[in-house]
């Protein structure tokens, strides 16, 4: 089999040197993958760090997305069989002799090699995780094989860190809508679990540099805010329901807090109980007061402003179509 690996990369320069440096010595014959990376209108110095490297770059401007730049990738590939590789993913050196060994597709990596402990947001997003993707997440056995299709969709745990298709599949996935704010990775894999069932595999071994700076979460976290509302929030569905329901109450609290400070013990309450509710020991339960608070807000934040940058498009929508533009 001869692979094309497509690394879509904006402002990558903290992780891009050792992803790329693990996809360059891959146990493969090196005349059978190439490396593209689609430069997608980054700021800092990706474009430089990548032509140190045996890969072909092709630059993007301004920056304009992710499905984009994969999109751009899939069309300029040498090869059928892509793999997509996110910037802060370090590969093992036996990826493509898995896939090729695996010998399916759509196929996503199932290990992540997670060290649970290795910042708090580490942790607190291990245990959110463990508890949201009950039972098929963690996958803790080599080899273990986890089949994704549109009953199992929203339970099971994916993402298009590392992505296996073929390219035909891949154009036909891609969603209609498309933009900074539409939530591309989840319309994607739904529209290719629409056509074939997604295998999430552990024999592929990646290890995910995650942001382990407050800054750094933070701003990921509010980024991700618009993209779950983008596919989740959009319309009547149990998700929406609980939003609703959820900002009622947050809501409600807040003014009875205002109202009188003992208020305070409510949100206190639920802190404490979620805490119980996620944590596996004592430092888990310490970690997550520390960080579900802050991270918990970011989000909320990041959701109401997708909230309004949608009601403000549709908006738009409905007074060019009253002016017949």
């Amino acid at each position: 089999m001869k692979f094309s690996i497509i690394v879509p990369v904006y402002n990558g320069s903290e992780t891009l040197e050792k992803c790329l440096g693990a996809l360059c010595h891959i146990d493969y014959p090196k005349d059978d993958y190439e490396i593209v990376v689609i430069n997608d209108g980054s700021q800092d110095n990706s474009a430089q760090i990548a032509c140190r490297f045996p890969v072909r770059l092709i630059t993007l401007a301004p920056n304009q997305g992710r499905i984009i730049a994969r999109q751009t990738g899939a069309k300029s590939a040498r090869y059928d069989n892509l793999l997509f590789i996110d910037a802060r993913v370090i590969v093992s050196p036996d990826i493509l002799k898995q896939i090729e060994r695996i010998d399916y597709q759509p196929l996503m990596s199932g290990e992540h090699g997670e060290d649970k402990y290795r910042s708090h947001f580490d942790t607190l997003f291990y245990l959110i995780r463990r508890k949201v993707y009950a039972p098929y997440y963690p996958q803790r056995e080599w080899g273990e094989k986890l089949w994704i299709d549109e009953k199992n969709f929203h339970r099971a745990p994916k993402g298009t860190t590392c992505l296996f298709c073929d390219r035909e599949l891949f154009l036909q996935s891609i969603p209609d809508r498309q933009g900074k704010t539409v939530s591309d990775d989840t319309l994607l894999l739904h529209n290719m679990v629409k056509r074939k069932k997604l295998l999430r595999h552990t024999a592929l071994r990646i290890t995910y540099l995650q942001r382990t700076d407050w800054k750094s979460v933070l701003a990921h976290i509010y980024q991700r805010g618009p993209l779950f509302n983008d596919y989740y929030l959009r319309g009547p569905s149990r998700y929406y329901r609980r939003w609703q329901a959820g900002l009622i109450l947050f809501l409600l609290i807040t003014g009875l807090i205002f109202y009188h400070p003992v208020f305070l013990l409510i949100p206190v309450a639920g802190l404490l109980f979620s805490a119980f509710y996620l944590s596996e020991n004592l430092p888990d339960f310490l970690i997550v007061t520390t960080c579900l608070p802050l991270v918990g807000l970011t989000f909320l934040a990041g959701i109401i402003k997708g909230k309004i940058s949608a009601a403000s498009l549709r908006q738009i929508v409905q007074t060019l179509k009253a002016y017949n533009l």
